[in-house]
């Protein structure tokens, strides 16, 4: 039977099966934990590791100097003397990782990746209305539109499940056609859909801009107001997947293999890859089981992956827009 006793202002003093622990005991205790600290960080690091080389292998990526390059659009203050062209250096050179490794894929830097979180955060309502809502749209073309923007930001994890989702809604061939158009009109050949199309020029424009404007304003007075919100909402939702696949890609197969991209930051891609990791395997997964699913799929269980998908991202958006709203006032415009 033991004593049970107390300290001042009735806190326990350490009883233990053995006896009172002496103070001697406790401070041992303490420097352990903090020694442990090193390895639990090691540790985390290899896990780390492991889980990107999963994500790498599993998509069966290929190397840096083999995947093939977006267009970006560069825009003047005119809306007409806009242009579109490759993202270049001064010199004309393509972007590349060191080495000389093409990599010109959209990726997030610290600071884009906070301001375009709020942006998708703010979409969020009209993910749900496109999917379940009073907008919502057939799943061919919520796919088709998912992989129109993904036709410009070329994410090969969103390649992968929105090309499965995509045939399950019945889009057959043409879900690999509108992926790979390399421009909007070789996207015309494949879809004359005006939804299609801007979610194409969403891409190019990433979603801003007076040209992306100008689009948007005639995307309403095709379909009306509230379901082009819902089509932009999700041209914003396939944006923010598409641009975290890339930064992860940048890092694994470019900052881990020392061909770091000119430009990316060691500390957020580190923090980037800890957060969206996970996120990321889980997509791989959800990929390898859909492609067992048969193709014309009833439209409610479309509607309902849609809203689990959608759910899911909405968790990892949600904390890094609320920080980015947080820091907006000390972050540059």
């Amino acid at each position: 039977m033991y004593a049970s006793s107390k300290g001042v202002g009735g806190s326990d003093m350490g009883l233990g099966v053995g006896g009172w622990k002496s103070a001697s005991e406790t401070a041992i205790s303490q420097s352990s934990m903090v020694a442990s600290l090193p390895e639990k960080t090691t540790f985390l690091f290899l896990i780390l590791l492991i889980a990107g080389g999963l994500v790498s292998a599993l998509d069966g990526f290929p190397p840096p100097s083999t995947l093939s390059g977006t267009r970006f659009v560069v825009q003047t203050a005119s809306v007409k003397s806009s242009f579109k062209a490759p993202m270049m250096r001064a010199n004309g050179s393509p972007l590349s990782l060191k080495g000389g490794e093409p990599f010109d894929r959209k990726t997030f830097t610290a600071g884009s990746c906070l301001r375009d979180h709020i942006d998708i955060m703010k979409a969020i309502p009209g993910i749900y209305d496109a999917y379940a809502g009073p907008n919502r749209l057939e799943p061919k073309t919520i796919e088709a539109i998912m992989l129109a923007v993904n036709s410009v930001n070329s994410c090969p994890y969103c390649t992968g499940l929105h090309c499965e989702l995509g045939r399950m809604a019945g889009l057959k061939d043409d879900t690999k056609k509108i992926n790979e158009a390399k421009s909007s009109k070789e996207l015309q050949k494949v879809t004359n859909d005006k939804m299609v199309s801007f979610a194409r020029k969403f891409g190019e424009y990433n979603g801003r801009g007076a040209c992306f404007e100008v689009e948007y304003q005639d995307l309403i007075k095709a379909v009306g107001k509230g379901k082009a919100n819902a089509i932009k909402s999700l041209c914003w939702f396939l944006h923010w997947g598409s641009i975290s696949g890339n930064t992860l890609l940048s890092f694994y197969r470019g900052r881990l293999t020392g061909n770091a991209k000119k430009g990316s930051n060691i500390i957020f891609e580190i923090l980037f890859a800890l957060y969206y990791t996970p996120l990321y395997l889980l997509i791989t997964a959800t990929t390898c089981i859909l492609k067992i699913l048969p193709a014309n799929v009833p439209r409610v269980l479309s509607m309902g992956m849609g809203c689990v998908l959608a759910t899911i991202a909405s968790l990892k958006i949600l904390p890094i827009a609320i920080l980015g709203v947080v820091t907006s006032p000390f972050r540059k415009k």
